[in-house]
């Protein structure tokens, strides 16, 4: 099987997978952002490899349990595409989100996740990231901060883990979607007019 035969392959089984999820606050279908943050992957110089875990990244945080909890699914996608890719999503994985239910605790763990990841995990959570900021750009230009009404956390917070996330991403993998990733966090604080956030992290 080619490189391009595995990336359709995965793209209709992500396709499947999160039929009927859609995006919070806006009913998109959840695929879109999983065909965005892919596609980025490949724009800022990923591989096949990498782009198909983009593909699935979310999977196994987000469907796991209708298709035998997270091991089960584990296995049947390292057995469609490779020990690396099943390697990249769970890298990608919010294993706390069980474990941790309070918010600014996983945002803590995804955080810590960062600094000590791979290159190639670190494109991948940089790109999920420039994604969803932009996104939230885009969507505060119609709704103003009513949109952080889809979130547990409120705008502070949300704004608080999108700059440290991009600050640790520039520190330990930096290049030129890390760079994205910053001026785009500090485009959405202008527009939002929020406090500056502290660069300084303490517990990261």
């Amino acid at each position: 099987m080619t490189d391009f035969d595995r990336y359709h392959l995965a793209l209709g089984y992500a396709a499947e997978l999160h039929r009927g999820q859609i995006r919070k606050g806006s009913g998109i279908p959840y695929l879109t952002h999983l065909m965005s943050v892919s596609a980025l992957v490949l724009e800022y110089g990923g591989s096949d490899t990498q782009a198909i875990a983009a593909l699935l990244h979310d999977a196994i945080e987000d469907r796991a349990d209708g298709h035998g909890g997270p091991s089960a699914l584990a296995e049947e996608i390292e057995r469609l595409f490779g020990h690396e890719v099943i390697r990249l999503v769970q890298a990608c994985t919010d294993a706390g989100r069980v474990q941790e239910p309070d918010w600014r605790t996983r945002r803590w763990t995804s955080l810590r996740r960062l600094q000590g990841c791979d290159a190639g995990t670190a494109l991948i959570l940089a790109a999920d990231k420039l994604h969803n900021t932009r996104c939230l750009l885009a969507d505060h230009r119609t709704h103003g901060d009513a949109l952080f009404a889809r979130f547990e956390a409120g705008k502070a917070d949300v704004l608080w883990y999108l700059e440290a996330a991009a600050v640790l991403l520039k520190r330990h993998h930096p290049g030129p979607i890390s760079n994205e990733l910053q001026r785009t966090v500090s485009a959405l604080q202008r527009q939002c007019s929020a406090a500056p956030v502290p660069r300084v992290l303490r517990r990261a």
